[in-house]
This record gives structure tokens, C-alpha cells and sequence, in this order.
């Protein structure tokens, strides 16, 4: 097999118990390594990168509790898993609660449990390697923006001079600097598009919604434009999670893929905070998954301890998520919170600016929608599904208003069937 791939070392002194091991793991997809002492096994583990250690305790000389805790002590991120009998069960409980252990299992083992117990090892062990990954990642593309945003407060210096020099050009340097932001959040927003097109749909769909919500709270216009950014902004911590963790429903992650989905919020502040002027939006990045009633992450606010702006990303992304998976009457979101199981976890008031928009604002409905050919496009419309290649490339999300430049695009593709011929967009 190759370098790199899922590596199980079975440590047993019964040669019996090691081929029945060996036979066990045979139709996976792991390199096997046997040892028939503790010392054995631990001369393997200096030449070999061992994802997981299953071992006997009850062998003579070093046991197998005194070998996991060397195993622990040398390669930390090695999975430790423990055969024992039942006279042993408080040691093994012991060494669980000692962090020497993973995982006991009682002899004689029921093979399928053991094999499920092991797969669950390697995808732990996996996890934490890819975790350790993006966090390195993560500091990368922080050092790399620190470094350019040192490279512009450089640049904003000079400008500066120029502008004691040449007071006439005070207006044109204020647009290159308005100019300048705009540009950091195309790049956040660009990164977000790269890692997934369909996160970056949402994101400027949430973004929107949340601008519109925000103004019927005659919030600041200071205010909105911060809550529009964060909303676009809201997922680039996700930039770095593994394509497993993003692609499965969160009530169907383990608990470890579960606690990685939900540091995105603190990482997506992480990768903000180092950008003069978007610290107020990492903060509403931070918090636009805490809950009215406190339930929320990653702090537990609660109420107003909440920024009104993350209260209001919150609802937005909901709200998008719902028309998303039900695809029905945005007014049922609104008036059946206890339903629906939201009672308590949003804003109040932040859900009746959401009614009004809902009601004012026919283009968030998603029953408000028309199937149109694709000739009958015309700049302005907004898509109301997702347009997708007959292959399944997403080409355009939905809410996507339409640009005169994809227009001949697509009635080329249809010419080329390559995309369906029909499209669905909100009526006007």
C-alpha cells in the first residue's frame, strides 16, 4: 500500500489471536502490522506511523495498559484501543479515565463491533490530522494577510503625504481607499467561491436578505453595510474544513466532525480580525450562530448580549437554509415559529422585519416563481432555483440577478445541450 494510508498495529503474545485479528481486518482497506509483545510492538512504532494500536492487556512482562501509556506518551495521535477480559474491566475503565485509552473491548470480541469500533478510530485519527491541517492553513493565510495588510497601511502612509501635499487630491484618494476595501471583501468572497460555489450562492443571498431585514429596522446606514459584509462573509471560516464535514447534514456529523463545523464561526473572525476595519465584522461573523434563548456557540450569549446584527445574519441564513430544503411559502417560516421549532431561538423582533420584508418583497418567495425559457432571459432577473450543467456544475446560484454578459452564454449552452432550456426566476 502506499505511504500515507490507514496503518493498524495488532499486538497479541497468542499467535491464534493475531491471525484471527489479521483475518478480521483483512477485506479493509489497512496496512496490518503484527506484534506478539509490548517491546516488539514498540520497536515497529519507531520505524512505522501507526494510526491505531489494538493490544491485549493480559500479556506477560509489559502489560498492555503499560504499553498504550508509552504508546500515548510517544505518538499522542496514535488511536489506542484495548482487548481485555471482564476480570479487567476496572482496569480498563481506569485507563480510559487516564487518557491511555480509547477504547476497551471485551473478550471474545463480536467482529463486527470491533470492526466498526476501529473504523471509528481511523476517521477520528483522520480528523484530527486534517484538523491540525487546516489550522496550519489557517495560519498561513493569515500570515500571507497580514503581510498584505501591512503592505497597505504602508501604501495608505504614503497617500497620506500625499495628501498634506496636494489637498485636491484628497476625494480621489478617499475612492482608491473605499476602492481598496471593496476589494479585500471580492477576496474573501472569492476564497469562499473557490472552496464552494454553492456556499458562496448562499452567502449573497443571506447578504441581501439581511441588508433588507436590517433596513426595516431603520438600523444606520453604517450599521446595514455591516451587517450586508458580515452576512457575505458569514461562512469564509469554512474555507478550511474537509469536504466530508460541509457536505453532510450537521444532525448526521459524529460529535468530533460536529465540534470542527462549529469552530468555522471563530475561525471566520480569526481570518477578519487581522484587517483594519473589519473587526466589527468579525465580530457579527463570530456570533451569527448564537440563539435568543442561549443555546447558540460558540460564547452561549444570550438576548441582547447578542450583536442586533448577528441576531439578524442568524435569521437570514435560516430562513435561507428553509426555503432551500421545504421550498414552500417563506410566510410559513415567519408565522409558524413554534411549529417549525425556532420559538426562542431568534430575535422577536428581528422575525417581524423579516415578515414585512417577506411580505413587501415578493422575490424572496420562493412561490412567487416562473419557468421561463431561456431566450426570454433579460438583465434583472433573479434566478429562482439553482441553474446547473446537465452534468451537475452549478453555473449560476440561486438569487443570482442575471448580467446581459450570461445571456448569449447560455443560449449558446442550450444550443449545445448543456443546460436545460427552461429556467425559473421570481416574477416581477
Amino acid at each position: 500500500m502506499a505511504e500515507g494510508d490507514a496503518t493498524i498495529l495488532l499486538v497479541d503474545d497468542e499467535e491464534n489471536v493475531l491471525n484471527s485479528l489479521r483475518r478480521l481486518f483483512r477485506s479493509n482497506d489497512y496496512r496490518i502490522l503484527t506484534a506478539s509483545s509490548a517491546e516488539e510492538g514498540l520497536e515497529i512504532l519507531e520505524t512505522n506511523l501507526a494510526w491505531l494500536v489494538v493490544s491485549d492487556n493480559a500479556m506477560p512482562g509489559t502489560t498492555g495498559i503499560q504499553f498504550l501509556k508509552q504508546v500515548r506518551d510517544s505518538w499522542p495521535d496514535t488511536i489506542r484501543i484495548m482487548l481485555t477480559g471482564y476480570a479487567d474491566l476496572d482496569s480498563a475503565m481506569e485507563a480510559i479515565n487516564r487518557g491511555e485509552v480509547y477504547r476497551f473491548v471485551t473478550k471474545p470480541w463480536d467482529p463486527d463491533g470491533l470492526r466498526l469500533l476501529v473504523q471509528q478510530g481511523i476517521d477520528q485519527y483522520r480528523l484530527v490530522q486534517d484538523n491540525r491541517r487546516m489550522h496550519a492553513l489557517i495560519q498561513e493565510q493569515n500570515a500571507l494577510l497580514k503581510q498584505w495588510n501591512e503592505s497597505l497601511q504602508q501604501t495608505v502612509e504614503e497617500r497620506t503625504k500625499e495628501i498634506r501635499q496636494k489637498n485636491a487630491e484628497l476625494e480621489q484618494l478617499y475612492e482608491q481607499l473605499k476602492g481598496s476595501f471593496v476589494n479585500t471583501i471580492k477576496v474573501f468572497t472569492g476564497l469562499i467561491e473557490f472552496r464552494n460555489p454553492a456556499i458562496g450562492g448562499h452567502a449573497r443571498r443571506v447578504a441581501a436578505l439581511a441588508r433588507s431585514i436590517a433596513g426595516e429596522m431603520e438600523l444606520s446606514e453604517d450599521t446595514i453595510k455591516n451587517v450586508e459584509v458580515a452576512a457575505l462573509l458569514h461562512d469564509i471560516g469554512k474555507i478550511g474544513l474537509p469536504d466530508e464535514v460541509l457536505r453532510r447534514d450537521e444532525k448526521l456529523l459524529t460529535a468530533s466532525q460536529r465540534g470542527l463545523l462549529r469552530q468555522h464561526s471563530t475561525l471566520g473572525q480569526a481570518a477578519l480580525h487581522i484587517i483594519d476595519g473589519l473587526e466589527p465584522i468579525g465580530i457579527l461573523v463570530k456570533s451569527h450562530h448564537e440563539r435568543w434563548n442561549g443555546t447558540g456557540y460558540p460564547d452561549g450569549l444570550k438576548g441582547e448580549a447578542i450583536p442586533v446584527g448577528a441576531r439578524i445574519i442568524a435569521v437570514a441564513d435560516a430562513f435561507d437554509h428553509y426555503l432551500e430544503a421545504e421550498s414552500k411559502d417563506p410566510v410559513d417560516f415567519v408565522e409558524s415559529p413554534q411549529r417549525k421549532g425556532y420559538s426562542g431561538i431568534f430575535d422577536p423582533s428581528v422575525i417581524q422585519a423579516l415578515g414585512r420584508v417577506v411580505q413587501n418583497s415578493p422575490s424572496v418567495s420562493a412561490s412567487h416563481e416562473i419557468s421561463i425559457s431561456v431566450r426570454e432571459l433579460r438583465e434583472g432577473m433573479v434566478l429562482a432555483r439553482d441553474l446547473r450543467s446537465s452534468t451537475g456544475i452549478l453555473l449560476i446560484p440561486k438569487g443570482e440577478r442575471i448580467k446581459e454578459a450570461y445571456i448569449d452564454k447560455l443560449n449558446l449552452y442550450v444550443h449545445q445541450k448543456l443546460i436545460p432550456s427552461t429556467v425559473y426566476v421570481y416574477s416581477q
